[in-house]
């Protein structure tokens, strides 16, 4: 019985015996039962993090395929095929795929940095490359925004990570900075009072931090005045939009003349 399995062992198929085979096979189920808890572990560990979906969806694949690159050099070199050739194919294959794939490996790179950093969320209004817009979406190519105008914008992340950006919804609070203009002849006081009254009618403004009204410059026909008043950053462009009006409004009521610039021409007759 012995020397029958012996030669079922040692018998040849194409260089490889059945022994090998045999113990490949084995060899190649207990890695695919490692490479199956070592996925459930990974999974455990990212939810316990709370990593990022978008990372997570990245992060799963790649270590899949490593574990699975490393199981087939196992099971190869059970096999008797030389792991060194494939090892050199590999390489070979994997420059070839890195240069020709150059910016979306970089695309890649900066969704992660983008993704792990966080100087953004969906949702948050940012400007970014000369766009602006309310994120709609991170992945690891593109990051997505909607305008105003309801427009789509796919940027490429390596633009985002590269390019200066403002986001304005990071805090829960933003200053409306606003400059209006009256005539010399209208007392400061009483133009800063109707600047206030304004403010002080307008649905939105809050009353911390405190409002701040005052003279920013002299201009050549006109007293310029700014008014500082803080909102909630998603009502911003709604309490801006009710200022303004409130202040035209405050104006009339105080009898206050808003200027504007004027040219006097003056025709002189030389006599000819």
């Amino acid at each position: 019985m012995e020397e029958t399995l012996n030669r079922i062992f040692d018998f040849s198929i194409g260089g490889i015996t059945v022994g090998r085979l045999l113990s490949a096979v084995l060899l190649l189920l207990i890695c695919l039962a490692v490479i199956r808890l070592a996925s459930k572990v990974m999974d455990r560990v990212l939810e316990k993090h709370r990593v990022d979906a978008a990372i997570g969806s990245f992060v799963r694949p790649l270590i899949h395929i490593a574990l699975y690159f490393v199981a087939l050099l196992m099971v190869a070199d059970q096999v008797g095929i030389p792991v060194s050739s494939l090892l050199a194919v590999f390489s070979i294959a994997g420059l070839a795929a890195s240069l020709a794939m150059q910016d979306t490996l970089s695309n890649f790179a900066s969704g992660v940095l983008l993704l792990v950093t966080k100087p953004f969320r969906p949702g948050d209004y940012i400007e970014c490359g000369g766009e602006a817009g309310t994120v709609i979406s991170v992945s690891l190519v593109y990051t997505q925004l909607n305008t105003p105008d309801n427009r789509m914008i796919s940027i490429p992340n390596k633009d985002v990570a590269a390019a200066r950006l403002v986001n304005y919804s990071a805090n829960d609070k933003r200053r409306i900075d606003l400059m209006f203009t009256a005539s010399y002849d209208c007392p400061v006081e009483q133009v800063k009072q109707a600047l206030r009254a304004a403010a002080g009618q307008t649905a939105g403004v809050l009353e911390e931090p405190a409002l701040f009204v005052g003279v920013n410059d002299y201009k050549a026909s006109s007293i310029e005045y700014v008014v500082r008043a803080w909102c909630a950053t998603g009502e911003f462009l709604d309490v801006r939009g009710r200022l303004i009006e409130n202040v035209k409004r405050a104006f009339d009521e105080a009898g206050v003349v808003m200027t504007y610039d004027h040219l006097n021409v003056h025709i002189v007759d030389d006599g000819k």
